[in-house]
């Protein structure tokens, strides 16, 4: 029985099959980003954590793992071990779909989410029932936990790891050494590296990054003070064109294949002939790619952001056509190269008005055979900042050429 560890998290993918005419709506929704638009889902009220500037530098991911566990009976489940004690009592015929759930949840849990971590700190990331981060690679990186934390118990916890108190406005937040720096003779410091150098924990949400910046941004996002990510009119619609969502990313057309630019000296390769009925996108502002559930199918979304309805719709067929020729996992070594049509299955382009401009979203069924993989792949995560998306390059030629990557490894239990 199939037992899988949430290292490098789950892979992939996404969508496609017969191309189909976009459908215009001609819904107006919104007529100022931060009033109009009604934020319903926790994705959205999140983006209100996020100083606007920081997704200028760096994509912002969401997981909703406590939507998965709220789906399987499991809100009492808090802990890692908790977890495989589930996968050990779990039906089987339920067990890949539930791995591959929580999976999605999980694209934007650190790196760090060790048992001993929750010891020397007082708080278990595994009980995040929301999760928000951005700037992912190390060294950077901050991340935004929701969930029942014992506040008093991480400052203790903290405090005696040698972290001080700061105040800033009416908040306050733990700090150790300086931005960035390691000490792995310190306990915490040797799990973690610079990652928690500042610790913010108040009202069942804790913040964390290896900066003091970050922190202090935040805060001013959260008390208005600085425009947040959901008070920009783009974000703000595609969050609303998604809905209420496992996970979600938000992304630029420049970070559409690899998330982290700053980190990468050259652009991600794949072995792939470019069909030549492949025309060129119009181009979309931003991007946010997603996966929600309905009863027991699980969609792979894409919402685009455009300023023209036509190429909007004209971008939906684009898409949709590129696709139904796209063959998956041609960027590494992997031996399994596998059509998208195999996998997954896309509704119609859609293409929705917003005050401002419009958003092109084309939702695509998971199928069965892709089950293992999830939707990592296509999202991207903390442990993978890159995304198997070529089909959503303005210019996919730049991606084309050989490429050593070794393939992705999953790690299972028996």
């Amino acid at each position: 029985m199939l037992k899988l560890m949430l290292t490098c998290l789950l892979i992939v993918l996404v969508t496609v099959s017969l191309p189909g005419c976009a459908v215009i709506t001609g819904e107006s929704i919104g007529e100022t980003a931060s009033t109009e638009i009604r934020i319903s889902t926790d994705f959205g009220r999140m983006l209100g954590y996020v100083p606007y500037s920081f997704i200028e530098g760096h994509d912002i991911w969401f997981g909703n793992p406590g939507k998965t566990k709220e789906m399987y009976g499991l809100e009492d489940v808090t802990s890692y071990e908790e977890i495989r004690e589930v996968l050990k009592e779990i039906p089987e015929e339920r067990e890949r779909q539930f791995i591959s759930d929580l999976g999605a949840a999980f694209i934007a849990l650190p790196n760090w989410n060790r048992p001993e971590v929750a010891t020397l700190t007082g708080f278990d990331v595994m009980a995040a029932n929301r999760l928000l981060c951005g700037g992912a690679v190390p060294p950077h990186g901050y991340f935004i936990l929701e969930g029942a934390f014992d506040e008093e118990l991480i400052g203790q916890k903290l405090t005696e790891q040698g972290y001080t108190k700061t105040d800033y406005g009416q908040h306050f937040y733990y700090g150790i050494r300086g931005d960035f720096e390691i000490d792995i003779g310190h306990p915490l410091g040797r799990a973690v590296m610079a990652s928690m150098n500042r610790v913010a924990a108040q009202d069942d949400t804790i913040i964390t990054s290896p900066v003091a910046a970050d922190i202090t941004g935040i805060f001013d996002a959260m008390e208005g003070d600085t425009p947040a990510a959901i008070d920009n009119a783009v974000c703000r619609a595609l969050a609303d064109s998604l809905g209420d969502v496992l996970n979600a990313t938000l992304t630029t057309p420049e970070r559409i294949i690899f998330s982290d630019l700053y980190t990468q000296e050259e652009l991600p390769k794949f072995d792939f002939t470019l069909p030549a009925d492949w025309g060129v996108l119009r181009g979309y502002r931003m991007a946010a790619p997603g996966c929600h559930a309905e009863g027991d199918e699980r969609f792979f979304d894409i919402a685009l952001y455009y300023d023209d309805e036509a190429a909007a719709a004209a971008d939906g067929q684009e898409i949709v056509k590129r696709m139904s020729g796209y063959t998956l996992n041609t960027w590494n070594t992997a031996p399994e190269k596998v059509a998208f049509t195999d996998w997954f299955q896309p509704g119609e382009p859609m293409v929705t008005q917003y005050a401002g401009g419009f958003v092109l979203k084309i939702s695509c069924r998971i199928l069965p055979a892709a089950e293992r993989y999830g939707v990592s792949m296509a999202t991207g995560g903390v442990g993978m900042p890159f995304r198997d998306l070529l089909f959503l390059a303005p210019d996919p030629s730049e991606y084309i050429g050989k490429n050593e990557q070794p393939a992705v490894i999953f790690i299972e239990e028996s």
